[in-house]
């Protein structure tokens, strides 16, 4: 089978630190792997998993810019006419809607990765989502910030409805992601968040659990690639000293080799935090974390609970900045949880096998004539 992945103007597959253009990245592998013939649209800098086609497109510097998006239809119009499945998963669904109802196009579905679907869509077909919670927020035409604290309320608009989206959560590659090699005993009391500087994200309530944690230790890794990061990312730095937080250590990920890094930290964090404030329709740096055996602690809306399997690999909380209390109890029962179970559960889950198969039912299902 030709298979089209699209993955989007806002940063190269695989993506500097986090995102989910490292699972674009990897299905394209995998579907490689499997000896279909894969084309790979993607910004400058990418880099093509062994056997896919590589198509470089233009770089929106962390933007989603759906004018970008469908530069892939004005230059590689015949390459995407050629493949029997086109795949979009980018974050504006540009080529998608720009092909949509173009005659004799070859059979095309489309993810809302991310938080993207929140963004009003023309076209409503053959949609994919990363969650039960995110299938909600799709078929309700309920926002990704809906219940969110005041500050976000801008951000609450309605994105319409989708009929009948398929679910098909994300997956990662287990033989990288894995627990420690090199007989290094985890850290005591470390608590590790890894992702965007940014207020959706939770950070102030990672700073309000430090207050009344000092005997943890937080650390925030991130690299601030783009203007709002670095914005948060000053914002931080001087909420924690104006707070006088000793046990919080800013952590900037590597320009080379930051996702091993990232897999270092971790390999030997006593739990992994990602207090999301927002419906976060998936968690990709959780299951990371959950394939180095590193216990969870999330978010209790959202993927959150459909990624925990409480009392076995973590536990969710709410983001109410009065729960702040119930995540420092929730600290006290993470050591008693069993690592090398929370890493073979989380391969038979989360292995990018599982996401694969997936799609490659939908490819067929599609070829078939078949649509939702």
């Amino acid at each position: 089978m030709r298979i089209a992945l699209i993955n989007g103007s806002a940063v190269p597959t695989p993506p500097w630190t986090y995102g989910s253009e490292i699972f674009t990245g990897q299905l394209a592998g995998q579907l490689a792997a499997h000896g279909h013939d894969v084309h790979l649209f993607a910004p400058g800098g990418s880099l093509a998993p062994a056997g896919v086609h590589l198509h470089y497109t233009p770089q929106g510097q962390g933007q989603i810019v759906p004018g970008l998006d469908q530069y892939v239809v004005q230059v590689y119009r015949s390459v995407l006419m050629r493949c029997d499945v086109i795949h979009d998963l980018s974050g504006s669904v540009s080529v998608v809607e720009t092909l949509a109802g173009t005659p004799h196009v070859p059979p095309m579905l489309y993810t809302r990765n991310g938080i993207d679907f929140n963004r009003p869509r023309w076209h409503r077909q053959n949609a994919v989502v990363l969650s039960q919670a995110a299938r909600v927020c799709a078929v309700t035409g309920q926002s990704a910030w809906h219940g969110a604290e005041p500050e976000f309320a801008p951000y609450d608009q309605s994105p319409g409805t989708l009929p009948y989206p398929q679910v098909v959560p994300y997956g990662t590659n287990s033989r990288f992601y894995h627990p420690s090699e090199s007989g290094e005993d985890r850290m005591t009391q470390t608590a590790l968040y890894v992702g965007r500087p940014h207020p959706s994200k939770g950070i102030d309530h990672i700073l309000a659990l430090a207050a009344i944690r000092p005997d943890w230790r937080f650390i925030l890794a991130w690299r601030p690639l783009f203007a709002d990061h670095r914005h948060w990312d000053a914002y931080y730095h001087q909420e924690v000293e104006r707070r006088d937080l000793h046990n919080i250590i800013f952590y900037r990920l590597p320009e080379v080799n930051h996702h091993a890094v990232k897999r270092a930290l971790y390999q030997r964090a006593t739990c992994f935090l990602q207090p999301t404030r927002y419906i976060e329709a998936f968690g990709l740096t959780a299951i990371e974390a959950m394939m180095c055996g590193t216990p969870v602690l999330l978010s209790d809306h959202g993927s959150g609970p459909e990624i925990v399997e409480k009392e076995l690999s973590g536990f969710t909380r709410s983001t109410h900045p009065f729960a702040v209390s119930e995540w420092a109890d929730a600290l006290e029962r993470i050591p008693r949880l069993d690592c090398p179970s929370i890493r073979e559960r989380a391969v038979t889950r989360w292995d990018m096998e599982v996401p694969t198969q997936a799609y490659l039912r939908l490819y067929e299902r599609l070829r078939n004539g078949k649509n939702w």
